[in-house]
């Protein structure tokens, strides 16, 4: 059996009485090594559907000849899939405004959306989606007209969810120029790590957690844009941070973080003001100066 890849032969080891889901498998996991995932498939020039790879997923590899398996970049993927959502809350922004043949459609699809390209989602934004069909759903069993409660829930979270993907989207397609503005955004408000003590003491409880939430999602972000960065080319292994590797630098800087989260808690503020200006603040500073050395000029 032959085996290619977007009309590549491969090498991929396998014995003759290995299935050929068996071999699809190692191929996926090949593949997903490579940041791509397989979107087509056929079987001797005959494509394979969905509802009929159970058929064939048990057959010998001795009964095949060739396995053409198409593949793209799971970046490319995942943002078709969010560019496809961006689209459906468009659709859902007429809808809530009273154009009520659109309702029935919407929740439809983005039920079907929800079934069919979870997958392609990291946990955080499939819970961003599982919410939103809840929020749906519980302005379907209210039966209310447009504009009340229930369809204005839905209208906030759209906006916000548009917001929210409309990042990640430009993190797929651009994640060098996502890098730059992130570390812009981090220098232009590093100033307010600085100010926590101050709020904390004077009772602004609430713009000190709102900083600090702010400080963490920009973390959460640089680790999203590291392997799109990967593989645009750039050598993240080779990148030091205080002489620690990316991965031990995140492992030690989220220790930072939990101890920092909890001080906030505990209301804190000489310890606050302590890990803002000696842990935190340094640390985020020496990461962004690392990751724009590494990045093209």
């Amino acid at each position: 059996m032959q085996l290619r890849v977007n009309g590549e032969v491969i090498s991929l080891d396998f014995e003759g009485g290995d299935s050929i889901g068996q071999v699809l498998s190692r191929a996926d996991e090949v593949l997903e090594q490579t940041g791509s995932v397989i979107v087509g498939l056929s079987l001797d020039g005959e494509p394979v559907d969905p509802e009929s790879f159970p058929a064939l997923r048990d057959r010998s590899t001795s009964e095949a000849g060739i396995i053409d398996i198409i593949a793209q970049s799971s970046s490319d993927y995942r943002a078709k899939a969010i560019e496809l959502f961006l689209n459906l809350l468009s659709i859902g922004a007429r809808a809530v405004k009273g154009e009520d043949e659109l309702w029935a459609a919407f929740m439809d699809n983005v039920a079907e959306f929800v079934k069919d390209l979870a997958g392609l989602f990291p946990a955080d934004e499939l819970s961003f989606l599982k919410d939103f069909e809840d929020t749906i759903a519980s302005s379907l069993a209210e039966g209310l007209p447009p504009a009340t409660g229930p369809r204005t829930a839905v209208a906030v979270r759209i906006e916000g969810l548009d917001t929210v993907f409309r990042e990640r989207l430009a993190e797929l397609r651009d994640p060098v120029s996502e890098t730059r503005r992130t570390a812009a955004l981090y220098e232009a408000e590093a100033k307010e790590l600085r100010e926590l003590p101050v709020r904390l003491q004077t009772g602004k409880e609430s713009e000190a957690m709102h900083t600090v939430i702010m400080f963490i999602e920009i973390f959460n972000k640089v680790i999203r844009l590291l392997p799109e960065l990967r593989k645009r080319g750039i050598d993240t292994d080779s990148i030091r941070i205080d002489d620690l590797g990316l991965e031990a630098f995140h492992a030690t800087f989220n220790e930072i973080l939990r101890g920092f989260s909890k001080a906030i808690e505990d209301r804190d503020s000489v310890l606050i003001g302590d890990l803002a200006e000696y842990e935190v603040a340094p640390r985020m500073g020496s990461l962004f100066s690392a990751l724009k050395e590494a990045l093209p000029q």
